[in-house]
């Protein structure tokens, strides 16, 4: 996974406010995806195949983790197609669009809830 960004979230939890860590990633996927995409023509498929295979696109799996107090929540998008020479500047943007970093920090209220009523089965 190649890191994009690290950044400090607050959030809140049963009337109090606690920080989150958030990381960005992306890793490469494989390129099963290849065949899958369709513009209306073969040509028009061929071309953009062609900037895939000349490095100016990536098809990335985008993964959003934010971690508290040793929880972790994430959120993950794959097959995201980004510049190359853009990278960072795109995963952000999907992961704008996509309202990840909220996503990520929902699982992991959740995944705080979870911990809660097993923790309370003590």
């Amino acid at each position: 996974m190649r890191l994009i960004t690290q950044f400090d979230h607050e959030f809140q939890y049963r009337g109090n406010t606690h920080i989150a860590s958030v990381v960005v990633q992306c890793s490469d996927e494989m390129e099963s995806w290849i065949g899958s995409v369709a513009f209306g023509s073969e040509e028009a498929d061929n071309a953009y195949y062609a900037r895939v295979e000349s490095g100016e696109l990536l098809n990335v799996c985008i993964a959003v983790k934010a971690t508290c107090n040793g929880i972790e929540g994430s959120d993950y998008l794959g097959s995201c197609h980004v510049r190359a020479q853009c990278l960072n500047e795109d995963v952000m943007s999907t992961v704008n669009d996509h309202a990840m970093v909220g996503e990520a920090i929902a699982d992991l209220i959740v995944e705080i809830a979870n911990m809660k009523i097993k923790l309370d089965r003590f």
